[in-house]
Parts: C-alpha cells; structure tokens; sequence
C-alpha cells in the first residue's frame, strides 16, 4: 500500500476460504516503508438452499450467519460487543452473508468450527426464523413464507394522484419511537429491521 502518511495502522484481511484477519498493527515512518505478513487461517463454510413453501427455489434471498455465542449476548452487553468490533475493525470484516444464486442456493465462507445462526430475508417473503446450524453443513434447507401485499394510493387534499410519492411500512408498536433508539440491544427484532418500502406510480397507486 503506498500514499500512506506516517502513523499507526491497522491491517485488515479477508478470503472466502480463510478467517478474517483484523490483528496486526503496523507503525509507518516518515522515510522507508514497512514490511508485514498475515497468515490466514483456513475456514469452515455451510453451504444449502433457500425455498419457499413449495419446495421451489428462492433466488436473489439473502442469507446471514452469525456465531450462536453473539446471539446469546443480550442488552448492553451486546452493543458494547458491537462497539469493540468497530473499534478493532472486526466489524469491517466479519460480517457473513450471501446471496442465492437463480437456483436458490448459498454459500456461507469464512466460518470457524462453530454453530451460527442463520437468517434468510428477502422482499417477497417474511424474515425466516433464525435457525441453528454447525460450520461445515453442506445441504442446509431454508425455506421462506410468503406474506400478503398491501395495495393503496396515494392523493393530495383535492384527491388528486402523488405520483413518485415514497412510501414506507413498518410494523406498528406502541413503543416503536422508544425502540427506533432502543439502546439497550434488547432481544426483539428492531422495527426496521422489518420495513418495506416503494413508491408510486403516476397514478398515485403503490404496491408493497
């Protein structure tokens, strides 16, 4: 890496068939340059298949993994987990999730030998559940609900049609402003994590 201003860095590598690497520090002088290694360890990966209820292919889901001992990790506890990994920039790196190619299946790299929680979302489907699985499965089945389509329009106060007016759903809570800056990582899925969104047509009419 060259154009670097003298200062303390940090070093940051990643491969779908090794785990990622945010460890090494590297100090860079004001003449010279520096010379480092980083070794990468070899992964684990899960490989499967996201359906819906009929048993046909999902494709364009998207598929998240991550390790059961952060899901156990509640309240405060997990976001100060959350700021550590930003701070060493694990964030930046360790994040895991794929895609699902035309014929629903995934791929899932840069996995250590552990169990991960599995999550499936795509736009015309509801969430999946979260599903347990260990690093190394090879023919995880995922199948997604459908949900039902909310149809509307939008008009102004003379009833004529907004067109190109953004429109947002989220599920209705009665602490939802309290949760929209919910800071204790409470355990309940947060209110966007569900939203969807679109906009509308010339004539006013949306569909989500």
């Amino acid at each position: 890496v060259r154009g670097l201003a003298p200062g303390d860095y940090r070093l940051l590598a990643s491969h779908p068939a090794h785990l990622p690497h945010w460890a090494t520090l590297a100090s860079v002088p004001a003449q010279g340059s520096v010379k480092t290694e980083i070794r990468l360890t070899p992964a684990a990966g899960i490989q499967g298949k996201v359906v819906d209820e009929s048993g046909q292919p999902v494709p364009g889901a998207v598929v998240e993994a991550e390790p059961m001992d952060l899901v156990a990790l509640k309240g405060r506890t997990r976001q100060q987990k959350r700021l550590l990994d930003w701070e060493e920039g694990r964030a930046l790196v360790d994040e895991v999730r794929a895609e699902t190619d035309a014929g629903g299946a995934f791929r899932l790299g840069s996995l250590s030998t552990e169990p991960y929680a599995l999550r499936t979302f795509h736009r015309a489907f509801l969430s999946g559940d979260s599903v347990s699985v260990p690093a190394g499965e090879e023919d995880v089945i995922l199948t997604l609900r459908r949900g039902v389509t909310v149809r509307g329009r939008i008009v102004d106060p003379e009833q004529r049609p907004v067109g190109g007016a953004e429109v947002k759903l989220t599920r209705a809570r009665l602490t939802e402003v309290h949760r929209i800056y919910d800071w204790t990582g409470s355990a309940a899925e947060p209110v966007e994590s569900k939203a969807r969104d679109g906009r509308a047509r010339g004539d006013g009419r949306f569909q989500l």
